[in-house]
């Protein structure tokens, strides 16, 4: 049974206005899902999804994208992209803002955002 069922089931209570629900099917490992799921009929939080989202480079990220995109029905979502925004540089884990820019520019070819001017 998944966990998140047993948060739902609060005596009737609502959940916080700030709960949001994390689907990563990887369990933290970063591994790219098969599919995203759709957050379920009826949620009233925010669904967030992660694992390998933005592995694979500029197109993968917007192919995930755009599927993210679809199974999420409509909804607000966010993702989680913590293993893709770092390199090892020097022989050092960094975060990479430079893989930033190319997720940003994922985001903006799905139609998620405008590309910022300040962006090239």
């Amino acid at each position: 049974r998944p966990l998140w069922e047993a948060m739902l089931a609060v005596g009737g209570k609502k959940l916080p206005y700030n709960v949001t629900m994390l689907v990563d099917e990887s369990k933290g490992r970063g591994v790219m899902a098969d599919g995203w799921k759709k957050p379920p009929p009826r949620s009233k939080y925010h669904i967030g999804y992660a694992g390998g989202i933005g592995l694979g480079g500029r197109s993968m990220t917007k192919m995930t994208f755009q599927s993210i995109l679809k199974a999420r029905d409509g909804k607000p979502v966010w993702v989680s992209m913590e293993t893709s925004l770092r390199s090892t540089v020097n022989g050092k884990d960094m975060f990479d803002i430079s893989k930033c820019y190319q997720i940003i520019d994922a985001a903006t070819q799905c139609g998620i955002h405008l590309h910022p001017n300040f962006v090239a």
